[in-house]
């Protein structure tokens, strides 16, 4: 838990997932200044999720993006220490999970950033539709900078598929900018999923988590299946399969 006042500017949003959208645009900034054995997805003890066991449980449910903009950040891609090393990667291909409208991402943003949280300057994350939706679960109580308990996640997402020695070469500076992504990878090939779920548990303690099954059809007619278990800052297991 991350106990933090809120700022002053700007204005706090009065949204039903408060807790949420203020943890990780606090973690944003306070990151800004830096630059075990397997385990299957289905082995997970997953927290209660429908909204009698979460009342049971003394959680509360919250949708988004009915009730809450969701996360703000557009995928789920990051070599960096402060942001888990949360690359999915077999060592042959590199799979990116895409959980907001490409084609609204700004070309300049570095997706290694992960979030992009709303300030002075516009919405940030939040200006781009969900591809996805949720629930988060947690305390009714919590105060700001909690992050959930657990977030559950599904939908269509898009997964973008590349090379894994190309992204090396290509993101040796350290970034990753949409627009490199989008178009500067040779092997670059998108699906979008027909079947998606997300589980994320975003408190570090215990331990960080997240866990992803997707399959799909690729734009060139190809189909996909993707499964991962990223725990801490450890990929735990991963499947990658292009057809």
């Amino acid at each position: 838990m991350i106990r933090l006042s809120a700022p002053s500017t700007p204005a706090r949003p009065t949204l039903a997932g408060l807790p949420f959208l203020v943890a990780t645009a606090l973690v944003t900034t306070a990151l800004a200044g830096c630059h075990q054995a397997p385990t299957t997805p289905s082995s997970q003890v997953m927290v209660p999720e429908s909204a009698l066991e979460a009342r049971s449980a003394g959680l509360v449910r919250v949708e988004f993006p009915a009730q809450d903009p969701g996360p703000p950040y557009y995928a789920r891609v990051s070599p960096y220490p402060e942001m888990l090393n949360q690359v999915f990667t077999d060592g042959r291909t590199v799979a990116i999970p895409v959980y907001r409208d490409p084609s609204c991402i700004p070309g300049g943003f570095n997706l290694f950033q992960g979030f992009d949280p709303p300030s002075a300057a516009g919405p940030g994350a939040f200006a781009c539709p969900l591809l996805v939706s949720g629930t988060f679960l947690i305390e009714p109580d919590a105060p700001l900078g909690t992050f959930p308990v657990q977030v559950n996640t599904s939908g269509p997402a898009q997964f973008w598929f590349v090379d894994h020695d190309e992204f090396m070469a290509r993101t040796s500076d350290g970034l990753l900018p949409m627009a490199r992504l989008a178009g500067e990878f040779t092997s670059l090939r998108i699906g979008t999923a027909e079947h998606f779920m997300e589980m994320l548990r975003p408190r570090f303690e215990p331990r960080h988590q997240v866990v992803i099954t997707a399959h799909g059809r690729l734009a060139d007619g190809g189909r996909f299946r993707v499964s991962a278990n990223h725990r801490g800052s450890t990929l735990q297991s991963i499947s990658i399969h292009l057809d």
